[in-house]
């Protein structure tokens, strides 16, 4: 389907949600993103996954709502980037501070000629990756998006800063890490993508997780690849956003391509598409067929989410991230033994979902329970906007209420005039299901 609306628009609390078509990038390997749109057709060059049409992030439908802002940045702590790619045209963070190649600390930040980033190992600007990891984790994130070629990226216009932290052991230390972070936090970074962790403990670590948290910045980080019952560090730490990683089909990635699976337990926050995951080769600018799978594709993911939601509202803080990325994940979409109701320590509080998470703003209804009973005794709460909104109402003219699921909106029934919806509206919404409502045109 191209790019179509539904003709009504919805309020409540400043939510504004006017389109619901779907925005299709015209970049030549997008077929292969299942991640992002998952028809059930998808086919790697290896191995055979099962998959599952519906089974992704709803991208279609979330860019049709935001595709990035320009002033967020990423600060992207892994092995570099292939940064003169074409896909990352005009993306990579640049210190306008900073004359490049002059071996002076123009800023007098503390680092000479961090015109593009900084390399915490080698002690200098260079960026460049010789490993790879970083190259796809920037790709996953911020690939120019509907430029024809390549892939596209969850965020089309937020800046990356790449700031290279592993050496060529695939080792990264602590107290290099942790500079980096406060480097980010510090040169105007949003959010911090750490698509690397570690079962060891670090009070360096920790202390530069909460120096972000502390200036508002977002920190994601995978849960890890050994498929554990344990999160690595720094997603174990209370303000590191943990993501754990799914298949084709929604359920756990038990076996990545080169081993391991997703991580699990205490502490996971969500998850997110991160096996048989194509993603952009640090090796060639033309070709496109570098496969990979684990947890930090799917901290990438989410670290894009994030960026989009923050080019939606600036103003949102990281306890806000992280509260609308866990409300708006589908729930119960992987195995039942393992995707239970509500939190589950496989899958978090679900895999993310972005049309949700960028239809949600300001304050939302959540159904506590559907069944037909009377609503005072039912656990359904209204917020005072929605009394006011409702209020406001002709006598006898009702509300229209629509079930928001990522993939159909579905009309569920009707406000009446005043403040007391339709008993029967509530039979089929199943326990947690968010909902909006239009009054449009039923206004005095």
């Amino acid at each position: 389907m191209g790019r179509g609306f539904f003709p009504w628009l919805a309020f409540l609390a400043g939510l504004q949600m006017a389109a619901f078509g779907q925005l299709i990038p015209n970049d030549a390997q997008y077929h292969k993103q299942w991640a992002l749109n998952n028809d059930g057709t998808f086919r790697p060059f290896t191995g055979n996954p099962v998959v599952k049409a519906g089974a992704d992030m709803a991208m279609q439908k979330a860019w049709e709502i935001q595709t990035g802002d320009s002033s967020i940045i990423i600060g992207i702590l892994d092995t570099g980037c292939k940064w003169k790619h074409k896909e990352f045209e005009g993306r990579i963070w640049k210190n306008r501070k900073e004359i490049p190649g002059n071996h002076v600390d123009d800023d007098g930040n503390g680092y000479a000629d961090d015109s593009i980033g900084w390399n915490f190992v080698s002690n200098n600007g260079d960026i460049t990756d010789n490993q790879g990891h970083g190259t796809g984790m920037a790709s996953l994130i911020g690939a120019n998006g509907n430029n024809g070629i390549g892939f596209a990226g969850m965020d089309w216009k937020c800046k990356l800063m790449i700031l290279k932290v592993t050496d060529d052991t695939d080792l990264a230390l602590n107290q290099n890490v942790a500079k980096a972070i406060h480097y980010a936090v510090d040169n105007g970074a949003r959010i911090i993508n750490f698509s690397l962790g570690g079962q060891a403990n670090s009070n360096v670590l920790n202390s530069a997780v909460e120096y972000a948290q502390s200036k508002n910045v977002l920190v994601v980080a995978s849960t890890g690849n050994a498929g554990v019952d344990s999160i690595e560090y720094p997603a174990r730490f209370e303000y590191c956003l943990a993501v754990g990683s799914t298949d084709p089909d929604d359920s756990r990635s038990q076996t990545f391509l080169e081993g391991g699976g997703s991580n699990y337990g205490a502490g996971i926050d969500v998850v997110a598409p991160g096996n048989f995951i194509y993603e952009l080769d640090y090796l060639t600018d033309t070709e496109y067929e570098y496969l990979s799978g684990g947890t930090s594709n799917s901290t990438a993911y989410v670290s894009g989410l994030a960026a989009l939601l923050l080019a939606q509202d600036p103003s949102r803080k990281p306890a806000d991230l992280r509260a609308i990325i866990q409300e708006t994940a589908d729930d119960q979409v992987g195995k039942a033994a393992e995707d239970t109701p509500g939190w589950d320590r496989y899958h978090g509080y679900g895999r993310i979902n972005a049309f949700r998470a960028l239809s949600k703003m300001g304050t939302s209804i959540r159904i506590a329970a559907g069944r037909r009973k009377p609503l005072e005794g039912n656990g359904v709460f209204f917020p005072p906007s929605l009394y006011a909104g409702t209020a406001g109402l002709r006598p006898g003219a009702g509300a229209r209420l629509w079930d928001v699921r990522g993939k159909v909106i579905d009309r569920v029934g009707n406000a009446n005039g005043g403040s007391t919806p339709d008993p029967n509206a509530w039979s089929r919404l199943a326990r947690g299901t968010p909902i909006i409502y239009s009054t449009e045109g039923l206004r005095n």
